[in-house]
């Protein structure tokens, strides 16, 4: 997020992924304003997901960002996202 976009001090990001053939959905938070990738885990093999995330202070939090559809690889390997 662009400074002149922060409406008080940033603190994180809030990321969101859902497998997109069950539709089950799960959340991460990142603590870290400054941080520019994450490695989400815990997802299953050669499956499709949504993600989405949101940056967030004390005021509350952005509007979500565009979906983005990623797959994973086999052995349930991590997708990073930059």
């Amino acid at each position: 997020m662009q400074q002149i976009e922060w409406y008080g001090n940033p603190r994180g990001y809030n990321v969101t992924y859902t497998e997109v053939r069950s539709n089950i959905s799960k959340s991460s938070i990142i603590e870290d304003h400054t941080a520019n990738s994450y490695i989400l885990e815990n997802m299953e093999e050669f499956a499709d997901y949504e993600i989405v995330m949101q940056a967030f202070n004390d005021v509350g939090s952005s509007a979500a960002s565009p979906k983005a559809i990623e797959r994973t690889r086999e052995s349930g390997e991590s997708f990073k996202h930059n």
